[in-house]
């Protein structure tokens, strides 16, 4: 009831983390037939103090209907939280189109490093909107050793797919620290790594170029 899940709420909210069985109660509600109940839980979601249970997410996610699954990822993307990372990448590979999108969607706010791989390989393979989200994704992943972490895929060990998806967005990002790389990879046997690598460059050029000209207004606005 909508009563038993604001207690729930409620006791959540006191602690500093959420245990199972509370988060277990909460997902347990987004399936409820009363639209108010359902939405009550997924305001729940988005405020439970966390780390939430990464397995229990991931698990509790694969039972609802895909149209809950979208919602709940759309809740835990809104946390940040690390935790719904597993899940959103379960997912992301789900035959459902419209979970497949919410799950790629997701990991550009939960993803790191570890994400890299995949959703460069889904830019490689998916087409529409899909391919679309992987790529939004990628280009929106956090973390200080992310652009360092992408840079060592454009080697020629990376399939060459994946290769052209990291380059543009390397590029996409300003991630200068990649330019090296990229620029070894004009000369790669794959053209179509080379027509990425070389539209990159053009493009870190021109981020360059502006950051030097912001500099130097500053530095005569100080003036």
């Amino acid at each position: 009831s909508g009563a038993e899940l604001d207690r729930i709420r409620g006791d959540a909210a006191t602690r500093t983390r959420t245990d199972a069985r509370t988060l277990t109660e909460i997902l347990a509600a987004l399936a409820d037939p009363d639209a108010e109940v359902a939405a009550a839980s997924l305001r729940a979601v988005r405020e439970m103090p966390g780390p939430l249970s990464s397995d229990l997410l991931r698990t509790r996610l694969e039972q609802l209907a895909p149209g809950d699954q979208v919602l709940l990822l759309a809740a835990l993307s809104r946390r940040r939280d690390s935790a719904g990372r597993s899940a959103a990448v379960a997912a992301a590979r789900s035959g459902d189109g419209e979970v497949r999108l919410a799950g790629l969607r997701a990991l550009g706010r939960l993803g790191d490093d570890s994400t890299i791989l995949f959703l460069a390989r889904a830019s490689a393979s998916l087409t529409g909107e899909s391919r679309d989200a992987a790529r939004k994704s990628l280009d929106a992943l956090r973390g200080e050793t992310v652009d360092e972490a992408m840079a060592a895929l454009v080697t020629p060990a990376t399939f060459a797919g994946v290769r052209a998806e990291v380059i543009r967005s390397l590029a996409a990002r300003g991630a200068g620290s990649g330019a090296s790389a990229i620029e070894a990879m004009t000369k790669d046997a794959d053209r179509a790594v080379r027509l990425a690598a070389a539209k990159a460059l053009g493009l870190l050029a021109r981020e360059r170029s502006r950051a030097t000209l912001i500099s130097l207004i500053r530095r005569e606005s100080d003036d």
